[in-house]
């Protein structure tokens, strides 16, 4: 059986990766119902 590595990433990393900042992150997590 293979064992599958999810690679998850932090706010922080995903906002440096994306230009953004933590706090936009936040807010359209918020958005999403």
């Amino acid at each position: 059986m293979e064992t599958i590595n999810d690679n998850w990433i932090g706010i922080e990393e995903a906002a440096k990766y994306m230009g953004v900042t933590k706090e936009t992150i936040r807010n359209w997590i918020k958005k999403t119902d």
